[in-house]
């Protein structure tokens, strides 16, 4: 009697059979479908789901220049130059609203790591705005880096309103970026025809049209500012230290927010300056993520 040999079934060789029919079926029934790309050494290819959507596709040898390398250093380069471009636009508006938070007499009838480093500046700066006709404390930027140091304690009079600031960033830029990022893809995905248009870098992604990113800023700057103002009012008013007269009041985030409170109650105190603070920071945020969109376009960061 002839016996036959047996012959196990390999599962992996099996499982690749089974995967490769299934495409291939795939395939013919749906002809359209596009053939992926195949990688070769030296290349990357990341799907679209693996980036959130957006999609990123980088060919470049590694023995070659390619201008997608330097990622970090590039979105660092994109948010500077949006950043400046935003302050630049608000600069008299920042000043007025500096004097609303501080209650200035003369203005009653209106109705994380690189901040440490340059809050040294603002709490100057603040200063300065404050500052009216007939009544200048300070001569200029050096005699008021001079003053605060000799009469208010050294390197900590800088540092007044610092915890303040460093709190009040995670919520601002949280809610600021969060809603500008929700607004953006919900723009995309129900109006692509009417709200995108082809990224400069890769035309395979869309971005929103210039006039539809300010639109999205602005409205997420507004809602940014409406969650963090009381925190800003806190350290406007600690940052001035003693030019105020009550400074003895604002010598903490707790006590400060608690004096202007009981002081002044919740809309000429804590949100003292806000509807003003609306016409600042509306076009500060829509000129910044639209510069910011713009910069990574331009430095192939999509």
């Amino acid at each position: 009697m002839d016996h036959k040999p047996r012959h196990t079934k390999d599962p992996v060789k099996g499982k690749r059979e089974q995967t490769y029919h299934h495409n291939y079926e795939l395939k013919e029934s749906n002809p359209h479908l596009e053939k992926r790309p195949s990688v070769s050494h030296g290349q990357a290819l990341i799907s679209q789901d693996d980036i959130g959507g957006f999609g990123l596709l980088s060919s470049c040898h590694k023995s070659s220049f390619c201008p997608k390398r330097l990622h970090f250093l590039r979105s660092f380069v994109a948010g500077g130059v949006a950043g400046c471009c935003a302050k630049t636009t608000i600069a008299p508006l920042d000043r007025v609203k500096i004097l609303l938070q501080a209650q200035n007499p003369h203005y009653k009838h209106l109705g994380m790591t690189a901040v440490v480093f340059t809050y040294p500046l603002d709490v100057v700066r603040a200063r300065l705005a404050f500052q009216v006709k007939g009544e200048h404390r300070y001569t200029g930027i050096i005699n008021a880096f001079q003053t605060i140091y000799l009469k208010e304690g050294g390197i900590l009079g800088f540092y007044r309103g610092l915890t303040p600031t460093i709190i009040g960033m995670a919520p601002y830029s949280g809610f600021s970026f969060f809603t500008f990022g929700t607004l953006k893809s919900l723009g995309l995905k129900h109006f692509p025809d009417r709200l995108g248009t082809p990224s400069l870098d890769n035309p395979n992604v869309l971005v929103l049209k210039a006039h539809v990113n300010m639109v999205c800023g602005g409205v997420a700057g507004a809602i940014a500012q409406t969650i963090s103002y009381p925190l800003d009012v806190a350290r406007r008013r600690m940052q001035l230290g003693v030019v105020l007269p009550d400074s003895d009041k604002c010598v903490s985030l707790t006590k400060t927010l608690k004096y202007v409170y009981t002081t002044y109650g919740i809309k000429r105190g804590l949100y003292r300056g806000l509807s003003l603070n609306y016409i600042r920071c509306v076009p500060s945020q829509a000129v910044a993520f639209t510069v910011y969109e713009f910069m990574k376009q331009v430095l192939y960061l999509n």
